[in-house]
């Protein structure tokens, strides 16, 4: 049991890495079904549009 809460309290290499994948992995499955939905890009589009709206460039 010691040794579970070392690897959550401690920063650790292992522990970086292990959440880097996580996120990773959590990235990737929302971009694979975000590119299968069809309005993806259309959705991409507008938010860019938006955000150059707000500085100044659209």
């Amino acid at each position: 049991m010691g040794r579970a809460v070392d690897f959550l309290v401690k920063p650790s290499p292992a522990r970086t890495a292990t959440f880097f994948v996580v996120g990773l992995v959590t990235f990737e499955a929302f971009l694979i079904v975000g590119l299968v939905t069809e309005h993806f890009w259309e959705t991409l589009s507008n938010g860019a549009m938006i955000c150059l709206s707000c500085i100044g460039v659209g």
